[in-house]
């Protein structure tokens, strides 16, 4: 099962009152409502329960996914460098992407996820931190979806290791 939204909000006030750098990758389901329209809400549900699935397989023991809110889910990681956030999400995006669901009457359904990656730093407040990854995202899906759009924060990655050891 993965962290629903309580979750997320407590995690996030936790990296923020210890002051601790992390990535975030906030992920959409790309064309949901066609698929709720298409194929029904049980398909939609199946749609979020499998992008959920595949979040938990991906990520590692350190990093943190949850359902973010409709077909929205974040993903919080350890790391804050850019490469490996964005070798992350574009991982998260392949899995997704190369992922057949078998219907119940044999058709098969694929869905793809835009996604949009940012960083929080010590003495950031969390929520604009959240705000640039979703600008990201927003901008992935006005490229055309199905892919990774790093924030321009993902510049000062480095200012993350000057956190105050706890």
């Amino acid at each position: 099962m993965i962290n629903n939204r309580a979750s997320i909000d407590y995690r996030l006030l936790l990296q923020q009152r210890q002051r601790l750098a992390c990535g975030l990758i906030i992920i959409d389901v790309d064309n949901f409502k066609l698929v709720n329209d298409n194929y029904g809400h049980l398909v939609g549900d199946r749609v979020l329960s499998e992008v959920g699935r595949l979040l938990r397989h991906i990520t590692r023991n350190e990093d943190f996914a949850g359902r973010y809110g409709g077909e929205e889910f974040l993903v919080m990681t350890a790391t804050y460098e850019p490469g490996t956030l964005i070798s992350i999400a574009e991982r998260i995006r392949q899995e997704v992407e190369q992922c057949v669901m078998v219907l119940e009457d044999g058709r098969q359904l694929k869905v793809t996820v835009s996604l949009g990656v940012s960083l929080y730093l010590p003495g950031m407040v969390i929520r604009k931190a959240l705000k640039l990854a979703d600008q990201a995202l927003y901008q992935a899906k006005r490229q055309g979806k199905n892919q990774v759009i790093a924030s321009s924060i993902l510049h000062f990655a480095r200012l993350g290791d000057r956190a105050p050891k706890v």
